[in-house]
């Protein structure tokens, strides 16, 4: 009976001891979509119909959604591309997903590679077009797996199959309606390198929008607030107002006296 007992229970514990040795399944990192990286600048869609302290708001938010517009159409066209794409397992924790960009007459081969490490995804894209560009690095950084808190590097094509670097995005999502967002100028030998957008949701009860513009030229910080549903914001600007006060407007973009806050 005992000799009996062995024989049915070898098969049992050869069955459990090569199911424990199964591979576990690799899980592929998410990619962070484009949209919780960029700032709404909808608020600033009405120009003013006069000077002021909206009107003065309005400029300050035009070069720069004009700069993150025009420079980064090609950057997050390429990250909707892949964005619907499936992330396949290469080797050493590195994952591979490729598309196709038409844009004109252009065609661009994009390459987005993800590199998990302990407590962070490394991200690489490059992307090829004709033999203009071969595997060009467009942009490098890493976020954190829930894809919270990143950076990215934004390179610039440049003349040759070379790139110069020129925006680094700083990001922290708390929550669909709850981030923050840091765009920063980084090219070199330019004026400008050092300026940056600061962009923040959920101030308070009273401004939900919090703007922070730094012109490196002149080391200035122009801070703007509003309030995206009722439409009233203020504005302080050392450089322009020469104090350092808010300035304010209601909700038909007209000047105010500043209420109490």
């Amino acid at each position: 009976m005992k000799k009996y007992f062995q024989i049915i229970i070898f098969p049992v514990v050869v069955f459990f001891a090569f199911s424990s040795c199964k591979p576990k399944e690799k899980t592929a990192p998410e990619v962070p979509p484009e949209k919780s990286i960029s700032i709404d600048f909808s608020y600033f869609i009405d120009p003013p119909d006069s000077t002021g302290n909206y009107a003065h708001a309005f400029q300050t938010n035009f070069y720069w959604e004009n700069l993150l517009t025009d420079s980064l159409t090609l950057y997050k066209n390429m990250l909707n591309t892949i964005s619907g794409k499936k992330l396949d397992f290469q080797d050493k924790n590195t994952w591979l997903a490729t598309g196709l960009l038409n844009s004109g007459v252009d065609k661009y081969d994009i390459s987005y590679f993800e590199i998990v490490h302990p407590d962070s995804v490394e991200t690489k894209m490059f992307f090829t077009l004709d033999s203009t560009y071969t595997d060009l690095l467009l942009f490098d950084g890493y976020f954190f797996p829930d894809s919270t808190v990143g950076y990215r590097q934004i390179n610039k094509p440049d003349t040759g199959n070379t790139s110069l670097k020129f925006l680094k995005i700083d990001w922290n999502i708390v929550s669909e309606t709850k981030k923050e967002i840091k765009f920063t100028n980084i090219l070199t030998d330019n004026s400008k390198n050092g300026s940056f957008v600061f962009y923040k949701d959920s101030v308070d009860s009273q401004y939900n929008i919090y703007f922070d513009f730094f012109d490196k030229t002149t080391d200035n910080h122009t801070l703007v607030e509003y309030n995206k549903t009722n439409n009233y914001g203020r504005i302080k600007d050392e450089q322009f107002y020469g104090d350092t006060i808010w300035h304010c407007w209601d909700n038909n973009r007209a000047d105010i006296d500043c209420p109490p806050k």
